[in-house]
C-alpha cells in the first residue's frame, strides 16, 4: 500500500472537518449577470405636477432622479421635486451647462453630470461623470471613463443620451454607434453597426433631430436591456403634422425592426424631447414646454413639469442569505459549534502528524 493510500484517511477526515467548519461559518456567493430592465406602460395617471417657469426659467437641459426627486432643468437652474407630490422645490448648484449633460442610474436613483473637454462647437471629448447627491448638489469625486467619448453633433444633432438600469447610453445616431457605459464603474462597452436615425427616415415615427440643449445632444431618453441587446427609448416626431406624436421603443441593434409606441400623444401638440423613469417608484417624468392637456387640462403651465404612473420589467429582488438553524429556543447558538469545528480541525492534524512519525520511527 502507497504511503498516499495510508494517509488517505487521515486526510479525508480533516478535509471533511474543514469542510463542516466552511459550512458553518460562510455563505456561497456568485457574480450577478447583467441586469435586464424594460418599460411595460407609461401612463398620464395619478399625475403630479407643477409649472416650473418660476424657478427654472424656459428649459433647457436634461431631467433626472435622485433619491425621491425629480431632477428639471431650464436657462436659469436646474430644481429638484419631490416625486410624490412636485412639492419642496430645491434649487441645486448645478450649472446651466452641466445641467445640458444630465443623466441617472434608474438601479439606484443615482444622477450624474458627464464632465468633458471642449473641442468644437457641438464636438465634445466626455471623460468622465461626477455624481450628485440626494437633493441634485454635485457631491464626490469624477469617475474616469475607461475611454473618452466622442459626441460630435457639428452637422447634425443627432446624439440621446439614455439613462438605464445599471448603465448609460450614448448613442450616435449619427454614426450608428451606441457607447454602453457601467455603472457606477465607468466601464465602455462600444457597439458598431446599430442603427443611425437615417435608417428610420423612411418609416414613422421618426427620431426628434433638434436640440433644446446648449451642447447639441438631442434627447435625453431611456436604454433598456432585453438580456441579448439593447433598446432606446425617445420622443418620436410626425413629419406630417410637424410635432412629437408619442414615445416609442427603437430596436437599435436590429435598424429594420419597426419601432413599438409605448405612449401616445393622441394627436395633441406636446413640446416634449426628454424623459426619465423612477422604477422605485413606478412613475416616469418629463417636461413638456407650454403643457399637456392629458395632463393638465387647462394646460395654463408655461414651462410643466411633471411625473405620473408607470411600470416595469426590473430584476427580482435576491433571496434572503441562507442563516443558521433557529437555537433560541433551547438558548443555544452555533458559536460553540464552530468553536468545536475549529477543535476537530487541529485534533484531525494532531493524529495526521503522529501517525507519519510512528511510521518513521
Amino acid at each position: 500500500m502507497s504511503r498516499f493510500s495510508k494517509l488517505f484517511p487521515s486526510v479525508a477526515a480533516v478535509s471533511l472537518a474543514s469542510l463542516a467548519l466552511v459550512t458553518l461559518s460562510s455563505t456561497a456567493s456568485v457574480a450577478a449577470a447583467p441586469d435586464v430592465f424594460s418599460i411595460t406602460t407609461l401612463t398620464t395617471d395619478n399625475a403630479v405636477f407643477v409649472d416650473s417657469d418660476i424657478l427654472t426659467g424656459d428649459d433647457d437641459g436634461f431631467v433626472g432622479v435622485t433619491g425621491t426627486k425629480f431632477l428639471t432643468s431650464g436657462d436659469d437652474a436646474t430644481v429638484a421635486y419631490d416625486l410624490a407630490d412636485m412639492g419642496n422645490a430645491y434649487v441645486t448648484d448645478l450649472t446651466t451647462d452641466q445641467n445640458n449633460w444630465l443623466f441617472s442610474d434608474l438601479k439606484t436613483q443615482t444622477s450624474y453630470v458627464f464632465v468633458n473637454d471642449v473641442v468644437d462647437v457641438a464636438l465634445y471629448d466626455i471623460t468622465g461623470f461626477q455624481p450628485l447627491d440626494q437633493t441634485g448638489d454635485v457631491a464626490g469625486a469624477v469617475v474616469p471613463l475607461s475611454v473618452p467619448v466622442t459626441v460630435d453633433n457639428q452637422a447634425d444633432e443627432c446624439t440621446i443620451f439614455a439613462s438605464g438600469y445599471g448603465r448609460v447610453a450614448i448613442w450616435d445616431g449619427c454614426a450608428g454607434v451606441i457607447y454602453d457605459i457601467a455603472l457606477p464603474s465607468g466601464e465602455v462597452t462600444t457597439l458598431t453597426d446599430v442603427a443611425t436615425f437615417a435608417d428610420y427616415d423612411l418609416t414613422r415615427p421618426l427620431l426628434y433631430g433638434y436640440s433644446e440643449t446648449d451642447n447639441g445632444v438631442s434627447q435625453a431618453g431611456i436604454v433598456e436591456f432585453d438580456g441579448t441587446a439593447l433598446h432606446i427609448v425617445a420622443v418620436a416626431y410626425d413629419d406630417a403634422q410637424d410635432f412629437p406624436e408619442g414615445i416609442f421603443r427603437y430596436d437599435v441593434q436590429s435598424a429594420s425592426s419597426t419601432p413599438t409606441e409605448i405612449l401616445s400623444f393622441a394627436g395633441e401638440s406636446v413640446d416634449m424631447y426628454e424623459l426619465t423613469v423612477s422604477p422605485a417608484t413606478g412613475q416616469w417624468c418629463s417636461h413638456a414646454e407650454g403643457g399637456w392637456a392629458a395632463i393638465s387640462p387647462d394646460r395654463s403651465e408655461s414651462e410643466l413639469a411633471f411625473c405620473a404612473s408607470a411600470t416595469f420589467v426590473v430584476p427580482a429582488a435576491p433571496p434572503a442569505a441562507p442563516v443558521a438553524p433557529a437555537l433560541a429556543a433551547t438558548g443555544v447558538d452555533s458559536a460553540p459549534y464552530l468553536a468545536v469545528g475549529g477543535l476537530v480541525l487541529l485534533l484531525g492534524f494532531g493524529l495526521l502528524i503522529g501517525a507519519r512519525r510512528r511510521r518513521t520511527a
